[in-house]
């Protein structure tokens, strides 16, 4: 009897499983960031809320963004999410104005400080 799941090192049907994403791509003014699963699906849930709250400019292009994000979460599509349209720029960097930095990994702390810096050039 074996232990393993139906289908895992079966001939019959060549079963393999497959593995979730270590990390998520962000690719923001030119820049590829590596976000860790736990990091980005915490950014794209605070981005939904932005949204939902109505504390964004553009809530649409918000939702978007973090639709696009839990899309690489669950493997849906695993090309880099591009941060684009100046509503993500100031949510993100709305984010960071909140304090949900502090902690978090360097490419997340990176993606918060661009979209920083973008917003002080653009608006």
């Amino acid at each position: 009897m074996s232990l393993r799941p139906p289908g895992w090192g079966s001939t019959a049907n060549n079963a393999v499983p497959r593995l979730r994403a270590m990390a998520i791509l962000i690719n923001v003014d030119g820049c590829d960031l590596s976000l860790p699963v736990r990091q980005a699906t915490i950014l794209a849930e605070d981005l939904r809320l932005a949204a939902a709250n109505g504390t964004t400019r553009d809530p649409v292009a918000v939702r978007l963004l973090a639709d696009a994000i839990e899309q690489r979460l669950v493997g849906a599509d695993e090309s880099p999410v591009c941060v684009q349209r100046p509503a993500e720029y100031i949510a993100i960097a709305d984010l960071a104005a909140d304090g949900k930095v502090a902690g978090w990994d360097r490419d997340v702390v990176a993606l918060y400080r661009i979209a920083d810096e973008w917003v002080a050039e653009h608006c």
